[in-house]
């Protein structure tokens, strides 16, 4: 049988069906896979995967981040970068959690689909559940340190406060209005 990422609840109708899925989940948008062009800067990244990977290289091998940046795919610049991680810059282990925070803070300033995404998140924890990663996900046991999903976390709180800051200050704006207009005033709108 072919192994399969899958959710426990969808293995064993795929193990029964001996089939492939290939449907991606609902909020398969925060990974860095999904196909979200974002720009850092001032270059363009077809995704956050690309830009990822790409900057590993920046400072110390220009040739790799250009190749690693016309990768045809997320899943190629990865393993690009896995192959020259020799020559990649020799402080990204220091940097690397700060470049993904800034890299899906550009997502997030770019796609409004993504804040519409995160918000429905509300009240839930956020996982990178990848079996295969348990520095930026969950790993295959779940104990990983999950810090993608932490990162995007920490973004869905700066987002609802930033919203709820900006919903006040409209509220007062209606407010003074109301309060300059006797018509309104009278009408009691608000």
């Amino acid at each position: 049988m072919l192994k399969q990422n899958r959710d426990p609840w969808m293995i064993q109708t795929m193990i029964e069906r001996e089939a492939v899925g290939f449907y991606d989940r609902e909020f398969y948008i925060f990974s860095n896979f999904a196909a979200t062009e974002i720009v850092y800067d001032g270059v363009s990244f077809p995704t956050t995967e690309h830009a990822y990977q790409a900057l590993k290289f920046r400072e110390t091998n220009p040739d790799i981040f250009r190749i690693i940046l016309s990768a045809p795919s997320p899943h190629e610049a990865k393993k690009i970068a896995a192959r020259a991680r020799k020559l990649q810059d020799p402080e990204w282990e220091s940097k690397k959690l700060e470049v993904m925070e800034a890299l899906l803070r550009e997502k997030l300033k770019r796609h409004s689909y993504v804040a519409k995404k995160l918000l429905q998140t509300s009240g839930h924890s956020i996982y990178e559940d990848s079996p295969y990663d348990s520095y930026w996900g969950i790993g295959k046991d779940g104990s990983g340190e999950n810090n993608l999903g932490k990162l995007w976390m920490k973004l869905r709180a700066e987002l609802a406060d930033r919203m709820q800051s900006e919903t006040n200050i409209f509220l007062e704006s209606v407010k003074a209005q109301v309060n300059r207009n006797p018509h309104l005033r009278a009408a009691r709108i608000i």
